[in-house]
């Protein structure tokens, strides 16, 4: 949700793991000012929150930032983001040409809409948290965009995979959640490839018929949380 503070700025408590104040393009150096005065750590970019700059050269001002928001930003220029030594959560549309992203290893969280050429996500040794968003692949997996191992927790939405045995087997993760996946045929996967798994959500996804989403929920009867919810056609 975003508010506005007493102080005019724009602010996002709930997305991140810090506030972070929106930067607005006709009082850039003003927010800027006032984000170091509050000694913010996160920041968000908004069109319909008055930000219509098509680079992110502001950010070199700003170097203490760990978060950064770009929500349907039309973006051109990206190479300010390499230069976050203490970013941890970055948050991204298709808006922007293709980025490297095994060059921001600060990374914990990932927020991502992919774009064809987009690499590096495999390579971030760190990352615990991969949202994926309007993902469709000629692959129907993830071998073009890469998964890190280190992954706790990833969301995918909108996403073409059939199984979820597209995803590489990941040792570390615990929650899963799938939603609008509508390719998917059915949860049958080897849960030995995900051994620490106690978290599942499936949401949208399951098409066929109640008897498949019924016999996904005893499935994970075991496990400490599981949602396998019907699609709006049910």
């Amino acid at each position: 949700m975003i508010t506005i503070r007493k102080d005019g700025f724009y602010q996002i408590e709930n997305q991140a793991h810090v506030p972070c104040i929106g930067i607005e393009t006709d009082r850039m150096q003003a927010c800027v000012e006032g984000i170091k005065r509050l000694d913010a750590k996160g920041i968000f970019c908004s069109p319909y929150h008055r930000f219509h700059a098509n680079n992110l050269a502001f950010l070199k001002s700003m170097p203490m930032l760990e978060a950064v928001l770009l929500r349907d930003t039309q973006i051109a220029d990206v190479n300010a983001i390499y230069d976050m030594a203490h970013l941890t959560y970055f948050r991204c549309n298709h808006k922007r040409p293709p980025m490297d992203f095994g060059r921001l290893q600060t990374l914990k969280t990932l927020v991502l809409e992919p774009v064809p050429r987009d690499k590096g996500v495999g390579a971030l040794t760190q990352l615990e948290a991969l949202h994926v968003w309007h993902y469709r692949p000629r692959t129907r997996d993830f071998s073009l965009l890469g998964v890190p191992s280190s992954l706790v927790e990833c969301h995918l939405n909108w996403v073409n995979i059939e199984s979820i045995d597209a995803l590489p087997a990941l040792l570390n993760l615990k929650r899963l959640e799938l939603h609008h996946c509508k390719s998917l045929k059915d949860l049958d996967f080897d849960r030995s490839r995900f051994p620490a798994l106690e978290h599942i959500v499936v949401h949208g996804c399951l098409q066929d018929s109640d008897d498949v989403v019924e016999a996904a929920r005893r499935t994970f009867d075991d496990m400490a949380y599981a949602r396998i919810e019907e699609t709006e056609e049910h």
